[in-house]
């Protein structure tokens, strides 16, 4: 009795590391494709923010340093102000990188900004 239960687990354990093999295999396929279709964009010229020097960041909320967006200080850093005495030293942020891309006035789809990391 006790070797049909160890040959239930047995098989259960073999079952979940083929399937996680089975993951890892399909996550690495998917990432050559990944670079092999980056490869050809850069051969036809098309650049990408996570390739330029102004980028922060590695994914899809990259944002870029080029374009700071300037915020007015808001209601609550006054607010604090007035309690603590304390004044805040207001964050710059950036825009993301999509914005830049898509907008006219800043980098537009050609990547007109764009400057490789070194």
């Amino acid at each position: 009795m006790p070797f049909i239960f160890l040959f239930v687990f047995a098989s259960i354990g073999c079952f979940l590391l083929y399937l996680t093999i089975k993951e890892i295999i399909k996550a690495k396929q998917e990432r050559q494709k990944a670079l092999r279709e980056k490869a050809e964009a850069e051969k036809r010229g098309e650049v990408f923010c996570v390739d330029c020097k102004h980028c922060i960041g590695e994914d899809a909320f990259s944002k870029c340093l080029k374009f700071p967006n300037n915020k007015e200080s808001t209601h609550k850093e006054l607010e604090d102000y007035l309690v603590t005495g304390i004044k805040k030293v207001p964050k710059t942020d950036f825009w993301y990188c999509s914005i830049c891309r898509w907008s006219e006035d800043r980098c537009t789809k050609t990547g007109k900004y764009f400057e490789k990391k070194v």
